[in-house]
């Protein structure tokens, strides 16, 4: 069998390769399909998904963080570093250890819900 760890990477590579898309005239032999269908098999059931192209491209430029973004899909559908970090607030806060020492931590972050939820 395939390792859920290794299977995931492997699904991933499948999905952008195309292996798993159904087209009317199939392209893919009988090994490659019957590959597939095991990697398949050993993600079913895992709480997550590696969604290849989900967002068309993240890019970052040399804009600053406090120049306008006009929105988060540009003319040719790109989705960029600096519109995500103005539609979500992330900031980096003090954290409290163990021994009661405040740190700053190491990356921003956010935690953003629907309305009236949290």
């Amino acid at each position: 069998g395939v390792s859920s760890h290794d299977a995931t990477a492997a699904r991933w590579a499948c999905d952008r390769l195309g292996l798993f898309t159904r087209t009317s005239s199939p392209v893919w032999d009988v090994s490659t399909v019957r590959a597939g269908g095991t990697i398949e098999r050993a993600v079913e059931g895992l709480p997550f998904k590696i969604l290849p192209n989900l967002v068309p491209s993240i890019e970052s430029s040399s804009m600053g963080r406090d120049e306008e973004v006009e929105s988060v899909d540009d003319e040719l559908g790109a989705f960029t570093v600096e519109a995500l970090a103005k539609e979500v607030p992330f900031k980096a806060e003090k954290l409290v250890t163990r021994d009661g020492k405040r740190v700053d931590e190491r990356r921003e972050t956010c935690w953003m819900a629907e309305d009236g939820i949290g």
